[in-house]
C-alpha cells in the first residue's frame, strides 16, 4: 500500500518536472519567436524589393537590331514600352454588352532614359485615351482584321498627339480579346 506521505512527494516531483520544463518552453520562446519574425521579416523585405524592381524593368525593353552585313544600314535602338491591361466596355445596341481586353506596346526608335521617363508619367493620360475610344466602338468593328488595323492607326494617332515631345513610331496588340458579358 502506498502512503500519503509518497503520494505527496510523487506531486512534488511532477510539479517540479512541470516548473522545469515551463522554464524551458519561456527560453526556448525568448529565443526562437524572435528569430521567427527576423527570418519573417527578412524574407518579406526580400519579396517586396525583388517583386517592385521585377515590375519597374518588365514595362519596356530595349531591342537593338544588328548593321547589315554590307554596311549599308546602321545598328538600330529601339524601345518597346508596354502598357498595362486595359479592360473596356464596348458599345452594344441590343441586349448583349461586350468587353474587350486589350495589352498595348509602345515602339519608339530612340533609346533615352527621358523618354523612358516621359511616358512613365504621362502613361494614365494614355490608357485614358485608348479606354475613351474603345468605349465608341461597336463590337461588329473591331472584330475584323480591316477593323483592327482601323482601330491600331486611329489609336496611334491619338497616342502621338498625347506623346508630343516623343514620336511613337508603331503600336503593337499584345492581347485582344473581345468577351461577351453575361
Amino acid at each position: 500500500m502506498i502512503n500519503a506521505r509518497e503520494r505527496i512527494d510523487d506531486f512534488d516531483d511532477d510539479e517540479a518536472a512541470s516548473v522545469v520544463s515551463g522554464a524551458n518552453k519561456k527560453k526556448v520562446l525568448l529565443i526562437v519567436l524572435p528569430l521567427l519574425v527576423l527570418i519573417g521579416l527578412i524574407v518579406s523585405f526580400y519579396a517586396v524589393f525583388t517583386n517592385r524592381l521585377k515590375s519597374e524593368a518588365s514595362h519596356y525593353r530595349i531591342v537593338e537590331t544588328p548593321a547589315a552585313s554590307d554596311g549599308s544600314a546602321e545598328p538600330t535602338r529601339l524601345i518597346f514600352y508596354d502598357l498595362p491591361e486595359i479592360d473596356a466596355p464596348l458599345s452594344s445596341s441590343g441586349a448583349e454588352s461586350f468587353s474587350v481586353k486589350i495589352k498595348l506596346s509602345l515602339e519608339t526608335d530612340a533609346v533615352d532614359d527621358n523618354r523612358i521617363a516621359t511616358l512613365d508619367s504621362i502613361s494614365p493620360r494614355i490608357n485614358d485615351a485608348v479606354i475613351g475610344r474603345l468605349v465608341e466602338l461597336r463590337p461588329e468593328e473591331v472584330q475584323t482584321t480591316r477593323g483592327l488595323y482601323w482601330l491600331r492607326e486611329e489609336l496611334l494617332y491619338r497616342i502621338n498627339l498625347i506623346t508630343a515631345p516623343v514620336k511613337i513610331t508603331n503600336l503593337n496588340f499584345k492581347t485582344f480579346e473581345i468577351q461577351k458579358k453575361q
